[in-house]
């Protein structure tokens, strides 16, 4: 059975929900039968059915076989029209959010923020890509006031393609850093990529950009891209919104310069990068109106999770554990923050950054390098660092086994330590053995 986009709106209205993955399926959700690299959602169609699914979205007409079935040529392409024609019918207001570094942080941060005064749907964990996206939007209800999409991207054009589904009035790029330099050629290649969402929004006739004031690079995209409205933020005097980091101790804290006179915000975010993801949340607060004591109090509250900016005392060793994804400037922003407060307990624990191609040797020395000229003990885990262990001092691994074979071995007692590294690296299986 074939059904056209309005059709099948209302069929999405009246259901529980969209769900991607048989084994998940709720009674009463539509199944998109989607495929993978080495899956195909078409063969598992009957199963979501027999689970309690209303209907099962399919593109091979082999499996069809009754009226819960709708056919359609391509069930990805179908999942995004669904959720385009879908935010054509909310009146929420859009906040899309993209960034080589920091933007899961920030789009939580904003959440907490902004649901002190707003009913918000925000993206889940980091699903922000052509998939997580469309399943975002499609979350969103009539009662829905503010809705926050995260945009990742490793390819031009991806952050395009999504703000044309999202349709955000509000943009915010978090910062430009050397993320997926793979994926986009160079660093030149980032930037105009990062700039898709700027661009749409100035295209759109209106809008408007939250932007870091202390960052030249953002500041130059935003001149590039005039829109109706600007909120900047940062600690520059020029800032719309302006706060003073507070680089003493292990958490980071803030003054923020409110309307009401002078805020001090503590913090359970470990590194003074998380600086400028605060102070967007800080930003956006101010834009939508939520009054000042809920956005110190929703930002002091926060607590960091999944391997994002975490501490742990583990009662052998004191964990800084940020080791969910990294990149060159990511990187050098969490070992230069670490640094200034090492003493000779403090560690490094750094895993392969992925995703830089032609770039990744000469990357990781750099990195290297640079931790040798600090003096600071570090461990590195990959085949990337393995291969150059002659370029820094300590002790290098070629993945996380042999790793955790050497600290069973030699347990590691009374250290300071900083995990970081992509996620493919898997570093958060040494926090059992730390």
């Amino acid at each position: 059975m074939q059904f056209d986009i309005h059709t099948l709106h209302q069929l999405f209205l009246s259901s529980k929900g969209i769900c991607t993955d048989s084994r998940k399926v709720q009674p009463g959700q539509i199944f998109f039968a989607l495929k993978g690299e080495n899956s195909d959602g078409n063969i598992h169609a009957a199963n979501a059915l027999d689970a309690g699914a209303a209907r099962v979205v399919v593109d091979n007409p082999a499996v069809v076989s009754g009226d819960q079935y709708i056919l359609v040529e391509d069930t990805l392409f179908t999942l995004q029209e669904l959720a385009r024609y879908h935010r054509q019918q909310i009146s929420a207001s859009v906040i899309g959010i993209t960034g080589s570094n920091g933007k899961t942080t920030t789009k939580e941060l904003i959440l907490a923020v902004l649901a002190q005064k707003y009913r918000v749907v925000a993206t889940q964990g980091n699903l922000n890509n052509h998939i997580g996206v469309p399943l975002t939007i499609l979350r969103a209800t009539s009662d829905t006031e503010i809705l926050i999409v995260e945009m990742g991207a490793n390819h031009p054009g991806e952050i395009a393609f999504l703000s044309q589904l999202a349709d955000p009035e509000f943009g915010l790029i978090t910062s430009i850093g050397e993320a997926h330099l793979e994926g986009f050629g160079s660093r030149e290649g980032i930037r105009r990529a990062k700039s898709e969402l700027y661009h749409y929004i100035y295209g759109r006739k209106s809008g408007c950009l939250i932007w870091n004031a202390d960052d030249p690079v953002i500041e130059g995209l935003v001149k590039e891209f005039p829109v109706s409205e600007l909120c900047s933020y940062g600690n520059a005097e020029q800032a719309d919104v302006r706060g003073t980091p507070d680089l003493s101790g292990l958490f980071m804290q803030f003054c923020w310069h409110a309307p009401e006179g002078e805020v001090a915000v503590k913090t359970r975010l470990v590194g003074r990068y998380n600086f400028p993801n605060a102070m967007a949340a800080v930003a956006a607060g101010v834009l939508f109106e939520v009054p000042s004591v809920g956005i110190v109090q929703a930002i002091a509250s926060y607590t960091p999770s999944n391997s994002r900016s975490q501490y742990l005392d583990t009662g052998k060793n004191r964990l800084v554990v940020d080791c969910y994804n990294a990149n060159p400037s990511s990187m050098r922003a969490a070992v230069g923050h670490f640094s200034e407060g090492a003493d000779s307990t403090s560690l490094l624990i750094l895993g392969d950054m992925f995703e830089l191609g032609a770039y990744a040797r000469d990357e990781h020395t750099r990195l290297m390098r640079y931790v040798k000229d600090l003096g600071m003990d570090a461990m590195w885990i990959g085949e990337v660092f393995h291969a150059l262990s002659d370029q820094g001092a300590g002790k290098a691994f070629r993945g996380v086994a042999e790793a955790a074979e050497w600290l069973k071995n030699n347990p590691l007692q009374g250290r300071s330590i900083l995990l970081k590294g992509s996620r493919g690296v898997q570093l958060e299986r040494l926090i059992p053995l730390l």
